[in-house]
């Protein structure tokens, strides 16, 4: 076993999540970045950056080909977890993004926003499907 509190760099981590074969585990923290860690050896395999904020949360698809990140503004994220590559940015909220999360085939990603609106995107090309409106003050 090893102590990941060892080889944190600063920031508060907000939101960790396993690959879906448990071979990877991802870290969103206050330091703006996204670790990859080999849960095995305590090892990072990559360092995600590219947001001008704390990251939110992060998860993976549940086929395991993308990982999802939210930070504390309007923008996602998706990654290439074998990479640590960016695939896409998905814009669109017009307030901080609240939640994400896949369709269980991974077909769909789903975001709620403070902008009162779900969001249905296709994560294998970044193209918004549907916006509802579904709920108000």
């Amino acid at each position: 076993m090893f102590n990941l509190t060892t080889t944190l760099s600063s920031g508060w981590v907000r939101s960790v999540a396993f690959s879906p074969d448990s071979q990877l585990l991802a870290s969103g923290s206050d330091n703006k970045t996204i670790k990859l860690w080999d849960p095995a050896t305590g090892a990072v395999k990559h360092t995600l950056e590219g947001y001008s904020d704390w990251v939110r949360s992060v998860f993976f698809s549940p086929n395991g080909q993308l990982l999802v990140s939210r930070s504390n503004n309007k923008i996602i994220k998706l990654w290439d977890p074998a990479t640590g590559a960016l695939k896409h940015t998905l814009e669109g909220h017009l307030d901080r993004v609240d939640s994400v999360t896949f369709s269980p085939d991974s077909q769909l990603l789903v975001s709620s926003s403070h902008d009162k609106t779900i969001k249905l995107w296709d994560p294998a090309t970044s193209t918004l499907q549907h916006t509802l409106e579904s709920y108000s003050d």
